[in-house]
């Protein structure tokens, strides 16, 4: 048995997509998942929830954010 790590990143329907190398030619294979469970803290809770109620600047571009920060 050989193995090969890969990097995957989790979708929001909770799928991973993995391209295996053409070098490897077996046809069945053992797939473990290794995870980190990120839970974030307080500020960015309240931030994520400031976004969603809508009480943050938005801007059409970042050329319009840094032109509004200039203004400062």
């Amino acid at each position: 048995m050989q193995a090969i790590e890969l990097q995957a990143q989790i979708t929001s329907t909770h799928e991973i997509h993995l391209k295996l190398p053409e070098s490897v030619t077996a046809s069945v294979a053992k797939v473990i998942v290794m995870y980190e469970n990120i839970v974030p803290n307080q500020e960015t809770l309240n931030a994520i929830d400031a976004v969603r109620n809508g009480q943050v600047q938005r801007y059409e571009s970042l050329n319009a954010m840094w032109a509004d920060l200039d203004n400062d």
